[in-house]
């Protein structure tokens, strides 16, 4: 392909999974994403989910409509077990700590790796990440435990990372091989990140002292939050004209704690935030651009992302093979 793409018109790729008798694969809300240049500059992707195939069904037609021309691509399938692929089973295990429930809902157990497929339930609340909202590492990394005591650390894989599109309530953990005759299991989850809509916190601009303030239940400290005329800007053109502040949160190791904000509202306006690092632990710093001349004079942040902190222990049985 020569020229320019525009990536998002990714987007308006859409398909059908047919059967040999013509019957329609339902369309599933996850996956659903888009992707670009992972292995290969200037490749492109569409992922999108179905139904469950048929357990015997041996041959299926994907047809592909969209900006890049009208495919009918035939598949041909082999049954699962002579492929050396793990079988998942289904698991049904739960346990609630702090009013959010984690269930064990399916499992793979192989001679090199086992997969642990769960999933998170925050009634009023949006679950942005279980351990972690991207990547878990180190504290955040889920662990199985078997009935002899032996422990099992998840392996950092880039198989585990969310990508966008995907559910954030659901996900999978790599661990190593478990032995057969370990039938007792138990899956540990050290934490997760939701969004609490209902949070708000207001306050007047420019903030020039560090404030310690609630943001809806969550206690947090304002840093200095003001108009900046140096807001990095892309190659060629003027730093940029806005408004940068940092926030933290305030208590250390409260069950629920404040890690950033995800939109504030200046003056009436709604922004999202991104963050970035910041020399002190815990704090983010946030940028929020603007057009010249505009000088906010009221803030309001909203949607508030917190760890929550468990651990939630799930006790499931290695189901039979």
């Amino acid at each position: 392909m020569g020229g320019t793409f525009d990536m998002q018109s990714v987007h308006k790729v859409t398909a059908e999974l047919r059967d040999a008798s013509g019957h329609e694969y339902e369309r599933t809300q996850f996956p659903n994403s888009i992707g670009f240049g992972q292995h290969d500059f200037g490749t492109f992707s569409r992922t999108i989910g179905f139904a469950s195939l048929a357990p015997d069904e041996r041959h299926v037609v994907l047809t592909v409509h969209g900006p890049l021309g009208e495919w009918e691509v035939p598949i041909e399938l082999v049954p699962l077990a002579s492929t050396g692929v793990i079988e998942k089973r289904d698991i049904a295990a739960a346990a609630t700590v702090s009013g959010v429930t984690m269930r064990v809902v399916g499992a793979a157990f192989g001679a090199n790796e086992t997969v642990i497929e769960f999933a998170a339930e925050a009634p009023g609340q949006i679950v942005r990440g279980v351990g972690a909202e991207m990547q878990r590492q180190r504290g955040d990394l889920l662990v199985l435990m078997d009935d002899r005591g032996q422990r099992y650390e998840e392996t950092m894989s880039s198989d585990t990372v969310w990508q966008p599109g995907s559910d954030h309530a659901r996900g999978h953990a790599l661990f190593p091989a478990i032995p057969p005759d370990a039938t007792a299991l138990r899956l540990v989850v050290p934490s997760l990140v939701v969004e609490d809509p209902e949070a708000t916190l207001d306050f007047d601009l420019p903030v020039l002292t560090r404030q310690n303030l609630s943001f809806g239940p969550y206690p947090v400290q304002l840093h200095a939050i003001e108009i900046v005329e140096n807001l990095l800007a892309p190659p060629g053109q003027q730093p940029g004209h806005g408004l940068r502040g940092a926030i933290a949160p305030s208590v250390a190791n409260a069950d629920r704690r404040f890690v950033r904000a995800g939109k504030i509202v200046l003056d009436g306006a709604t922004h999202w935030l991104g963050w970035g690092w910041h020399p002190e632990p815990d704090t983010v710093n946030f940028d929020v651009p603007l057009d010249r001349g505009v000088t906010p004079k009221h803030a309001r942040l909203t949607n508030a992302i917190v760890r929550i902190r468990g651990p939630w222990e799930i006790p499931f049985a290695r189901p039979n093979s």
